[in-house]
């Protein structure tokens, strides 16, 4: 495996990952204005606003709707934009590839491969929530 890192790769991944997840925060910004309109958006971490979204979503759509497990998951797949947001790309001496590890903990990482695959998911998924969003929320 090569030690020479293809930074373009790695930045179009991260900006798929990192858009698709701002494309949904800007859709649950509209969902507090509408149904949680006694909060400030801004004043709920990330993690808050998922699960103060799912709340409010399960009491007015119902808890089996498909938005409700598209928010679930993009709640986790949030998680991860955490890590390629707030982390560099460094070279595993251990694995012998190029990964994203969490400076703070060194626990968490993920490689090209796996962004790919994580990027892909959260660009469709995304795209349904953000549907359904609009959708539902009126």
């Amino acid at each position: 495996m090569s030690k020479e890192l293809n930074l373009e790769d790695w930045q179009h991944q991260i900006g798929k990952l990192i858009m698709s997840c701002t494309r949904v925060e800007y859709e649950l910004s509209r969902l507090y204005k509408i149904w949680l309109s006694n909060r400030n958006f801004s004043d709920d971490s990330y993690d808050e606003k998922y699960n103060k979204s799912i709340g409010i979503s399960k009491l007015n759509i119902g808890e089996h709707h498909e938005m409700i497990q598209q928010l679930v998951e993009m709640k986790k797949i949030a998680a991860h934009r955490h890590l390629v947001a707030h982390n560099p790309v460094h070279y595993s001496n251990e694995s012998s590839t190029w990964r994203i590890f969490n400076l703070k903990s060194n626990k968490e990482s993920i490689g090209l491969f796996e962004l790919e695959v994580l990027a892909e998911r959260a660009e469709i998924l995304s795209l349904k929530l953000s549907a359904n969003l609009r959708i539902l929320i009126k």
